[in-house]
């Protein structure tokens, strides 16, 4: 995978590894893990969270609630969750893909 990848929303893998090669040097520095929250958060938004919000966007008119308006929407924003709780799970056991 090339630096220049945009793993964090605009943000890029170049970034990542030079935040956890600080990290890796000097656990204590409280920047450093606050850059790595930011970073992390902004991928569970650009990845996850707002595609879900966009997939179950419908409009909701008079003659039908939004429930009756969903037709697949659901199975895919619930995909999305799963593909979620197995990043989360592959980052709480320091895997990398």
């Amino acid at each position: 995978m090339k630096n220049s990848t945009k793993l964090f929303g605009t943000r890029t893998k170049k970034e990542w590894v030079t935040i956890r090669k600080k990290i890796i040097r000097n656990p204590s520095e409280k920047l450093h893990w606050e850059i790595a929250a930011d970073l992390l958060n902004e991928r569970l938004e650009t990845r996850y969270f707002r595609p879900i919000e966009r997939i179950l966007e419908v409009p909701i008119n008079e003659e039908e609630s939004s429930v009756k308006a969903l037709s697949g929407e659901g199975f895919a924003a619930m995909t999305l969750i799963c593909s979620l709780i197995e990043f989360l799970q592959s980052c709480y056991e320091g895997k990398g893909y």
